[in-house]
């Protein structure tokens, strides 16, 4: 309830107005109160407007800022599985003080969007609770999770996509599983769960396209590609591809660091023609056929006229 108070020079303004109004004989009939809208001004002053309320304050535009959440997921080569990251949208209400349980909530139960990547993570599994202690991320998990089973590459992929997800959290450094709140030893028989689990840098893809995303829609003209890398002498081959499969375009891309450090990388593209294309890294083999075999990533997305 709102209480409306008239300030003192109003009604000085009201009782002068009614003390100097002529005076009408008794005799008389008073004549009718006048019309709420008068036609035309009377004598007496017309009282002040209602002061105007202050201006609400702007809301901050979230409403077109969705809640992103930066998940990883694995990818397989010929010799060995990877890790590498993803950015998907996040449903529902986001709070800031949620963010480490709304990243293994969304974890333990998304599926990448691109088809080259996989999830390690056993569906169906409730995260219980999620608390940051001292730069450890405390992930407590139903215990249905331990009627689970796994290759120990499986195994591997599953500790550093929850440790690589948890480190991209401000002040995480590790994470350790839980289940019902109490500290395992053993899941799938392959790591020691019962110590908090650090990031491996060295889990990463060799080459990993962040922009554009997979499936973007992105319009024609100039396609900055990005990314980061781990690569010998920190240089890759960056190949745009159409939808036939040509090769429209090829260069050699610097990282800002070579291995074993991390770097980071850009690349414009200009494309006019609409339709789908691929950017395909790969790794440039130093060893002559010695190492490993050198890695191949690609990126889909689509041009759109302006």
């Amino acid at each position: 309830m709102r209480l409306c108070w008239t300030s003192t020079a109003a009604l000085s303004i009201i009782v002068l107005a009614v003390a100097c109004a002529p005076a009408t004989p008794d005799t008389e009939t008073p004549p009718p109160p006048p019309a709420t809208t008068p036609d035309e001004p009377g004598d007496a002053e017309p009282p002040e407007p209602p002061a105007e309320p202050p201006d609400e304050p702007e809301e901050a535009d979230d409403a077109d800022e969705a809640p992103e959440q930066t998940l990883f997921f694995g990818r397989a080569t010929d010799e060995r599985v990877w890790v590498e990251p993803e950015t998907v949208p996040v449903a529902g209400a986001w709070e800031a003080s949620d963010v480490a349980t709304q990243a293994m909530t969304t974890l333990f139960g998304a599926t990448p969007a691109d088809p080259a990547l996989f999830t390690a993570v056993p569906p169906d599994i409730e995260v219980q609770d999620v608390v940051v202690d001292d730069g450890v991320l405390l992930v407590s998990v139903d215990a249905s999770i331990m009627d689970t089973s796994g290759s120990s590459t499986q195994e591997v992929a599953f500790a550093n996509q929850l440790a690589h997800t948890a480190a991209e959290i401000d002040g995480v450094e590790q994470v350790r599983l839980q289940v019902d709140g109490a500290t395992i030893t053993d899941l799938w028989g392959h790591l020691d769960w019962s110590l908090p689990f650090a990031p491996d840098p060295f889990s990463l893809t060799p080459i990993v396209i962040r922009e554009p995303a997979h499936a973007a829609e992105l319009d024609a003209g100039t396609i900055v590609a990005a990314g980061d890398a781990t690569v010998f002498e920190a240089s890759f081959e960056l190949r745009l591809r159409d939808a036939d499969g040509t090769v429209r375009e090829e260069v050699v891309v610097t990282a800002s660091a070579g291995g074993p450090e991390r770097g980071t990388w850009t690349q414009a593209f200009t494309i006019t023609t609409p339709g789908d294309y691929v950017l395909e890294a790969s790794e440039i083999d130093a060893s002559g056929g010695e190492g490993r075999t050198p890695v191949v990533v690609e990126r889909a997305f689509t041009i759109v006229a302006r």
